[in-house]
C-alpha cells in the first residue's frame, strides 16, 4: 500500500474510531439520566469491550460510518480514488477534504443536482 493510501486508511479509521467514541461519550451522559434496567448478557459482553452498536447510533452518525466503511472497503479493493460514476481520479484537495468521496466534484455535483430533483417530484 502506498503512502497516500496508507495516510487515507489511517485517517479513516481515526474519524471512524472518534465518531464511535463521541457517540460512546454521549450515551455514558445519558446513561445517568436514565433509571437502572437488567442489562442482557450480550449487551453487558458488548459494553465490557467498549463496542457502541450502531444502531446506537444516529442516522447521520450511522452515514457517516457506513460511508467511512465503504471507503476502507474501496482501499483494500484498489478502487478507492476512483470516481464510482466517470472512473476518472477523484481530485486530491477533494479526498484530503473528505477522504471518504465517491465521486469526483463534476460527477457530485450532478449527482446531487440529480437527487434535488428527484425530491421535488
Amino acid at each position: 500500500m502506498d503512502q497516500n493510501l496508507a495516510r487515507a486508511r489511517e485517517r479513516l479509521l481515526r474519524e471512524r474510531d472518534d465518531l464511535l467514541r463521541r457517540r460512546g461519550d454521549h450515551r455514558e451522559g445519558e446513561s445517568e439520566l436514565l433509571e437502572v434496567r437488567e442489562i442482557d448478557p450480550g449487551d453487558a459482553a458488548a459494553a465490557e469491550g467498549g463496542a457502541i452498536p450502531l444502531d446506537s447510533l444516529n442516522d447521520s452518525e450511522q452515514h457517516q460510518v457506513s460511508e467511512i466503511e465503504a471507503a476502507l472497503a474501496r482501499i483494500e479493493d484498489g478502487t478507492y480514488g476512483k470516481c464510482e460514476d466517470c472512473s476518472e481520479p477523484i481530485e486530491a484537495a477533494r479526498l484530503e477534504a473528505m477522504p471518504s468521496a465517491r465521486r469526483c466534484f463534476a460527477c457530485e455535483t450532478e449527482y446531487e443536482k440529480e437527487h434535488r430533483r428527484a425530491l421535488m417530484v
